[in-house]
């Protein structure tokens, strides 16, 4: 019995240990790809890309809606921040990858 509570803790251990790293990955991931533009802390670049942290298409936002924005991006009238001249270009990433990404953005990046 001892054997597989210490089986068990074990692997919940080097699960937890899996999952922060994936998440290291995913913030990782953020501040190379979107923090160019939205800022690693998503605070925003004037004149460039609005901030993500607080804003309310995030915050209020379906999981599917910033997924589509995510990976068709959006150009022309489907620009939401006409002010701003660059449009959100489209990402293609593994639908782990964005399901990672957008918890994070909902998230931690929201603290």
């Amino acid at each position: 019995m001892r054997a597989k509570i210490a089986i068990c803790l074990a692997a919940c251990t080097m699960t937890a240990g899996l999952a922060q790293a994936a998440d290291e990955k995913i913030v990782n991931f953020f501040k190379e790809t979107c923090g160019t533009c939205h800022g690693e802390a998503g605070e925003g670049t004037k004149g460039l890309a609005p901030p993500l942290k607080g804003n309310k298409f995030v915050t209020a936002g379906s999981a599917a809606e910033i997924g589509t924005t995510i990976t068709q991006g959006r150009m022309g009238a489907d620009k939401k921040y006409k002010d701003l001249p660059s449009p959100m270009p489209a990402n293609s990433m593994s639908d782990g990858r964005l399901n990672g990404l957008i918890g994070y953005i909902k998230g931690d990046l929201q603290k």
